[in-house]
């Protein structure tokens, strides 16, 4: 018996010292992920359901505690992560005059403990009522086999798994808190000011710390923040169709919307401009590039020639709808060596850094002519009370 525990024990350091020096091979990695517009940054962790509504539905159009949500133009989510330990970690993200942010901005490594603040016993939530429908593609009418509906009173699990079942898309999970890693981020406690509205990525990146090798890179024009979305015409009232027409931004790679409204506090509507059923929330955030353009050939995301769609007409209400838009961005990888044309197996370089892009938009469907930065109604005509709320519309649904 004693001579099997030992046996395990040698199994279990060999084990240990393999996953160790598997990590300490790994590469040091940096993302920058950069929004203009609506939307804000993004979190580091998994979203419960309701954030995934709440977030994802929305884009983060209702606010956020980010700098750059809700009013502010730009926003930026710088993230590092080594697999180096340390007992006192200082990491800063030197930046290029035009950012107009200081010399350099902090990052942080988030105090050890816990990271959320525990959840308040409560009641357990109503089961879901009411029904969700699910519409898509653009043009002026319903197509035959909509919409996709489920009603949670009487829904099986069969049902939830059949309704939510949604089209696959690849997310890379990027710097993240995890045993043996480093990790610091920005905003944080330190330092959170807001991106000004001329800022500029454009010129000189380097990242350094003790815990990580130096992280340096250029970025050129295309990977700068991308131009705001604008709307040039939104055109019709709920509930017929209404079209809706947008600059093109240069250098997106792909366009997508989804709308969503209310016919009753028991009922949410949602459409998406993809000819694909689906929820619509996976989409909105940022993309690789070359998953928009697997998304494009698939006929889920718009192409970047596309400046004009309709959501057809009798899905909406006359309450109106909430419209929400992102125009992808160009990815820029960079790695240090580069990566050979032939890389051998195994192959790792010291570092590896993404800049990510996305721009954002958002406003209410209903109202004849009207245009986000591009309103074709006068300042006297009188406003049409029509908006809805759509935080308390899918509040209703889910109980929360």
């Amino acid at each position: 018996m004693k001579k099997k525990q030992q046996v395990l024990a040698i199994v279990f350091s060999c084990v240990a010292s393999t996953a160790a020096l598997a990590a300490d091979k790994a590469p040091a990695q940096y993302w920058m992920s950069v929004t203009t517009g609506t939307g804000g940054g993004i979190g580091v962790a998994m979203p419960s359901m309701k954030d995934m509504v709440m977030g994802g539905l929305f884009g983060g159009a209702m606010g956020g505690d980010k700098p750059g949500a809700g009013s502010a133009p730009r926003s930026l989510l710088l993230q590092l992560s080594a697999p180096h330990m340390t007992a006192d970690p200082k990491a800063d993200h030197f930046i290029p005059p035009g950012q107009k942010m200081g010399e350099s901005l902090p990052l942080l490594t988030p105090k050890p403990g816990k990271q959320y603040k525990p959840v308040e016993e409560q009641e357990a939530p109503e089961k879901p009522k009411g029904r969700m429908l699910i519409y898509w593609g653009c043009g002026d009418k319903i197509r035959a086999g909509q919409p996709k509906t489920i009603n949670f009173a009487t829904a099986t699990q069969e049902d939830y798994l059949r309704f939510f079942r949604t089209i696959s898309v690849n997310h890379p999970r990027g710097p993240h808190p995890a045993n043996g890693w480093t990790y610091a981020q920005w905003p944080n406690e330190q330092d959170q000011q807001a991106v000004p509205q001329d800022s500029s990525l454009l010129g000189r990146h380097e990242i350094k710390s003790n815990y990580a090798p130096l992280i340096h890179f250029d970025v050129p024009s295309q990977n700068d923040f991308m131009a705001p979305v604008t709307f040039t015409e939104i055109k019709g009232d709920l509930p017929e169709s209404v079209s809706f027409k947008w600059d093109a931004v240069p250098n997106a790679v792909g366009y997508f919307a989804m709308a969503m409204g209310s016919s009753g506090a028991d009922e949410t509507i949602i459409w998406v401009s993809s000819e694909t059923a689906h929820m619509g929330w996976s989409l909105m955030d940022f993309l690789p590039t070359p998953e928009v353009n697997r998304l494009i050939k698939s006929r889920v995301v718009m192409p970047p020639s596309i400046t004009t769609c309709q959501v057809p007409k009798g899905i909406f209400p006359d309450k109106g709808a909430f419209l929400q838009f992102i125009a992808y961005g160009p990815d820029l990888n960079v790695s240090h060596p580069p990566r050979p044309a032939k890389a051998p197996k195994g192959w790792q370089p010291e570092w590896v850094a993404k800049v990510r892009l996305k721009s954002t938009q958002s406003t209410l469907l209903g109202e004849s002519g009207q245009a986000k930065g591009g309103s074709n109604t006068s300042e006297s005509e009188p406003k049409k009370e029509k908006a809805i709320d759509p935080v308390k519309a899918i509040k209703g649904i889910f109980g929360f």
